[in-house]
């Protein structure tokens, strides 16, 4: 995980925010955005999210390609039902196009 608050910590100084601030736009407490930047807690695939677009990035520039996959076949094997990961399985793959788009329109970073 150190690599994950490095990456956290490092694009939200670039985006020249305080940790509060980043917090406030991403919808997390300030403790909880500095618990994950300091690596005491490592953040849920839904607040990657709220951090990504707090600091105008990418999810995958939070998590780094190799993490987002390894998170998606956590989700996989813990998950008994076929649908279940079929629909984790959309639902980052949505999410990646999206992002995708909005950094080619120039939204994001």
């Amino acid at each position: 995980m150190t690599a994950l608050m490095n990456r956290v910590k490092r694009l939200r100084e670039s985006a020249g925010l305080d940790q509060r601030d980043a917090a406030s736009l991403s919808g997390l407490s300030q403790s909880t955005w500095s618990r994950i930047e300091s690596g005491a807690r490592e953040p849920k695939l839904g607040e990657v999210v709220g951090i990504a677009a707090a600091l105008g990035c990418l999810t995958s520039t939070i998590l780094g390609n190799s993490e987002l996959g390894g998170r998606l076949v956590t989700a996989m094997r813990k998950s008994d039902d076929s649908a279940d990961v079929t629909s984790i399985s959309e639902d980052i793959e949505f999410l990646l196009e999206v992002e995708s788009e909005l950094h080619a329109a120039g939204y994001i970073r």
